[in-house]
């Protein structure tokens, strides 16, 4: 009997097993999920407050009219992981800056202080 032409039988699934599948799958596809956005967060931090050759103040400087949205969109990501970890009762395990910043006349001004929660 050929295994390439021959119609195959496929197994009953009970609809136990479908769930399981389903549930299984949507915690995996949650946990991955928090995983990337998470090391994205982390990688965004490490990008600018860890640069061994450039200071966080020249790379914003450079980013222009850009580094409000990016510091936004940044602090929204932190924040949204913040809560997600809550809901599901652990402590984020976020990068945060090195340095105290604020905004002046819609700049971004990194003080010599350093960032405190």
């Amino acid at each position: 009997m050929s295994i390439l032409t021959a119609q195959q039988e496929r197994p009953q699934v009970t609809e136990e097993q479908l769930l399981k599948f389903a549930n299984s799958q949507i915690k995996q596809f949650s946990a991955n999920a928090y995983s990337e956005l998470l090391e994205m967060q982390k990688r965004g931090v490490k990008l600018l407050w860890n640069n061994p050759r450039l200071t966080p103040q020249q790379i914003i400087d450079d980013l222009g009219e850009s580094a409000l949205k990016i510091f936004q969109m940044h602090g929204i990501l932190t924040s949204a992981l913040v809560q997600i970890a809550q809901i599901d009762g652990i402590n984020a395990d976020i990068a945060l800056p090195t340095n105290a910043f604020e905004i002046v006349n819609g700049k971004i001004v990194v003080s010599d202080d350093p960032y405190t929660t």
